[in-house]
C-alpha cells in the first residue's frame, strides 16, 4: 500500500524523512563502560560462542526463507563459502569484537522499511511502523551471543515472571489465557491495556544503559549493547520504493535486531516489578509482553494507583504512552468512571485487541476471534488469487503455509480448549471454510469434497489439526518457566473454566508414555510423535486416491511429491492424482471416462527395472492402481508425462 502525503504541498518522502529524523536524531551523551580484563571467564566464554564450528552450526539452522541482510548477503551464500577461509575470518572478526567490546560501525547502518499500521488508505507517515534491515554479519553475531543475555543463571538476566516477551517458557498464549481467566471468572473489575508511543524507537540511550548497569550486567556485555545499539547509527528509509538520504540514529532499539527485544525487556522490567509489588493472590496486577501492557485491577482505586506508577516510570525513563490507543474494559458497563494517564483520559471500550485476541468483558471472544482470523485469511487469499493466478500448485502451497495457515492457526490451542469446555465446535467452522477455500485455490479446484485434496497435501481437518496443536501447547505448559503465573492459576482453576482444560491433555499423555520419547529432546520427540499420528490418519482416510500415494512417495511433511515435479507438469499431475484429468471425456469404449476404464487404454511398458517393483506395489493397492500412478510415486516424471500425452491423444479421437 503506497504511503501518501498529508498535504498537497509536501511529499511522502519529505514527510517520512522529517518525522524519523526528528524521532531518532538525538545525540547520545552516554559513555560505555571502560575496558575489562580480556582474559576473564565471561570473555573466554563469549569467544567460544563465536567459533568457526558455532557459526557453521548456526548457518545450517537458520531458516532459508528469511531475507538477506542490508548488505544483500544471505546465509546460503555464507554456507556455500564454508569450504574456504571465509568462516574462519568471520569468526576472527567476531572474536575481535568481543576482545575490544566494540562492533563495526558499518553494522549500525540499516535500511528502514515502513509497514502500514492500517489496512485502509490513506497511509501517511503517521500510520507506519519502522522495521530495520541490518547487516547479516550483525544478525549472526547477535544470535550467537544471545544465550548469554538470556541465561538466568546470571542475576541480571532474570526478568519478572509477568514479562513474557521473547522468553523461553512464556508465550503470548499463556498471557492471553491469564487475561481471559481473570475476566471470565470475574476475578478483576477492570482491565487496562497500555500502549507505548513508538516504544522501541524512542528508548533513550542513557536510560537503557543505566538500566543495564543497575541490573549488574557485566561491562563487556554493556559495551557490546552500546556499540550495537547507540554508537554512530544511521539509516535510510524506503518510501514507495525510493531510498532516502542517510539519517543519523542516536536513540531507539532497532526493530530487526536480535538483541533488541531482550534489551527492551530488561529496560522495562523495573516497571513490571513496581506494578506487581503490592498484589496478593494468584492474579497478577500487570502482564507485559515486550511493550504490550495489561493492568488487571480489582478496584478503581487500585487502577488509579497503578496508572500513577506507570506514569511516573514513563516520565523518569523518557517514554510516552499513546493514551488514545490505550483502553479500559469494565466488567460492569453501567459503572461510570474516569481514568487518566499522563493527563489524558483513557478510552472506555467494549473490546480491545490484545496479543492478537479480541478481548471483551467476558474475556476472549472466541467466536468473533475465529471469524476475524478467517476473514483475514480470506482477504489474503483474494489478493493471492489475483496476483498469483499463474503460479504452480507447489508455489501456491508455499504461499498457503507461509502466509495463510499461520493466520488461521494462531491461538488454536486456546480456541480448541474453548470448544472443549463449551462443548460447542461451531467456532471452528469459519476457519475450516477458509482452509477449504485455500486448498481449492492450491489445486485450482472448486470441489466441496476436500478429503482427497487434503490427503494429497498431507493436511488434516481443522478440528484434527487443532487437536494436535492443543497437545503441543500442553508440552509448552509442561516446559513453561516454574514462575510463569499461568502455572498456579491452572492448578487453582475449577471445572468449567478454560484453564481447567489446560491442566492435562490425553494426546499429550499418550506422548509422555510413548516408547520412542526422548526425555532429553522432548520437542523433537513430540514432532515425531505427531508425524506418526498424521501418518496413521492418512492411512485411515478412506480415500482410494489418497491411498494410491504411499508414504514413500511423500515428502517429510507428507505432501505428495508430485508437488516437486517440474513446473510445467505439476498441474497435470495433480489433476490425475485427484481424479479429474480426463473428466467429461469419453473413453475408447464409448462410455464416460473414469479410472475404471484404464484397462481400455494401453498404458505402455515400464522400464525393465521398474516392472517388478510396480507389480509388488500393485498388490497393496486396489484394482485401478496403474503404471501412471506408480511412475508418479517413483518420480519418473518424463515417463509419466509420456503416458499422459499418449492417453490425451487417444481420448481426443473419441
Amino acid at each position: 500500500m503506497a504511503i501518501t502525503s498529508r498535504s498537497k504541498e509536501g511529499s511522502a518522502m519529505s514527510e517520512c524523512t522529517q518525522k524519523f529524523s526528528k524521532l531518532f536524531n538525538e545525540p547520545s551523551q552516554v559513555q560505555p563502560p571502560g575496558l575489562w580484563s580480556r582474559q576473564d571467564e565471561l570473555s573466554a566464554k563469549l569467544r567460544g560462542m563465536v567459533s568457526r564450528e558455532k557459526i557453521v552450526e548456526f548457518l545450517k539452522r537458520y531458516p532459508k526463507d528469511k531475507s538477506c541482510g542490508a548488505d544483500s548477503i544471505h546465509t546460503l551464500l555464507m554456507l556455500a563459502l564454508q569450504g574456504t577461509s571465509f568462516i574462519s575470518r568471520l569468526s576472527a572478526l567476531f572474536d575481535l569484537c568481543i576482545r575490544v567490546g566494540e562492533t563495526p560501525t558499518r553494522w549500525n547502518e540499516s535500511i528502514m522499511y515502513l509497514l502500514p499500521k492500517t489496512k485502509e488508505p490513506p497511509v501517511t507517515c503517521d500510520a507506519v511502523r519502522p522495521l530495520s534491515i541490518l547487516s547479516m554479519f550483525r544478525r549472526v553475531f547477535e544470535a550467537l551471543i544471545l544465550p548469554e543475555f538470556t541465561n538466568t543463571n546470571h542475576e541480571f538476566a532474570r526478568l519478572h515472571p509477568c514479562q513474557a516477551g521473547f522468553r523461553k517458557g512464556y508465550s503470548t498464549l499463556t498471557h492471553a489465557a491469564i487475561c481471559h481467566h481473570a475476566l471470565s471468572t470475574d476475578s478483576v473489575r477492570l482491565a487496562i491495556f497500555l500502549d507505548f508511543r513508538a516504544a522501541y524507537d524512542v528508548t533513550a540511550a542513557s536510560r537503557v544503559m543505566e538500566a543495564l548497569k543497575r541490573r549488574g550486567m557485566p561491562p563487556i556485555l554493556q559495551r557490546l549493547v552500546y556499540s550495537l545499539m547507540f554508537n554512530e547509527g544511521c539509516f535510510r528509509v524506503v518510501v514507495n520504493g525510493d531510498l532516502s538520504r542517510s539519517i543519523r540514529r542516536g536513540r531507539g532499539l532497532p526493530q530487526g535486531s536480535v538483541l533488541s527485544p531482550i534489551v527492551f525487556d530488561m529496560f522495562i522490567d523495573s516497571l513490571v516489578q513496581r506494578l506487581n509489588q503490592r498484589r496478593a493472590g494468584l492474579i497478577p496486577s500487570c502482564l507485559f509482553f515486550a511493550d504490550d501492557g495489561l493492568l488487571l485491577c480489582k478496584t478503581i482505586s487500585e487502577a488509579r494507583a497503578l496508572l500513577r506508577v506507570a506514569e511516573r516510570w514513563a516520565i523518569a525513563n523518557q517514554m510516552a504512552f499513546n493514551v488514545s490507543k490505550c483502553g479500559v474494559i469494565v466488567r460492569d458497563p453501567s459503572e461510570e468512571l474516569s481514568l487518566t494517564l499522563c493527563g489524558s483520559e483513557i478510552p472506555i471500550v467494549e473490546e480491545y485487541k490484545y496479543l492478537g485476541f479480541m478481548i471483551t468483558k467476558e474475556g476472549i471472544d472466541f467466536v468473533q476471534d475465529s471469524r476475524t482470523k478467517a476473514r483475514a485469511a480470506t482477504a489474503f487469499l483474494t489478493f493471492a488469487r489475483i496476483q498469483c493466478s499463474e503460479w504452480t500448485p507447489y508455489a501456491r502451497h508455499i504461499v498457503y503455509n507461509t502466509f495463510i495457515r499461520p493466520k488461521l492457526e494462531y491461538g488454536a490451542p486456546l480456541l480448541y480448549a474453548h470448544c472443549v469446555v463449551s462443548e460447542d465446535w461451531t467456532a471452528l467452522k469459519p476457519i475450516q471454510q477458509a482452509q477449504d477455500d485455500a486448498i481449492n485455490w492450491i489445486f485450482d479446484s472448486s470441489t466441496k469434497n476436500h478429503n482427497v485434496l487434503r490427503g494429497l497435501l498431507g493436511a488434516l481437518t481443522v478440528e484434527k489439526r487443532f487437536r494436535h496443536l492443543r497437545a503441543g501447547f500442553q508440552l509448552h505448559l509442561h516446559d513453561s518457566d516454574g514462575l510463569n503465573p499461568i502455572r498456579p492459576l491452572t492448578r487453582a482453576s475449577s471445572r468449567g473454566q478454560l484453564l481447567w482444560t489446560l491442566r492435562s491433555d490425553d494426546l499429550f499423555d499418550k506422548f509422555i508414555s510413548w516408547e520412542k520419547r526422548s526425555p532429553e529432546h522432548l520437542k523433537e520427540s513430540f514432532a515425531q510423535f505427531i508425524l506418526e499420528k498424521r501418518k496413521a490418519l492418512l492411512l485411515e482416510s478412506g480415500s482410494v486416491l489418497v491411498g494410491y500415494v504411499p508414504l514413500s512417495a511423500r515428502t517429510d511433511g507428507l505432501v505428495d511429491r508430485v508437488f516437486t515435479a517440474p513446473t510445467r507438469l505439476q498441474s497435470r499431475f495433480t489433476l490425475w492424482r485427484r481424479g479429474t484429468l480426463f473428466v467429461n471425456r469419453k473413453c475408447l469404449c464409448g462410455q464416460r471416462w473414469n479410472r475404471g476404464h484404464i484397462s481400455c487404454i494401453d498404458d505402455g511398458e515400464l522400464p525393465k527395472e521398474l516392472t517388478r517393483p510396480f507389480e509388488e506395489e500393485k498388490k497393496t493397492m486396489s484394482k485401478n492402481f496403474c503404471k501412471l500412478d506408480f511412475l508418479l510415486n517413483v518420480r519418473h516424471w518424463d515417463e509419466a508425462e509420456s503416458v499422459i500425452e499418449a492417453w490425451t491423444n487417444k481420448l481426443a479421437t473419441c
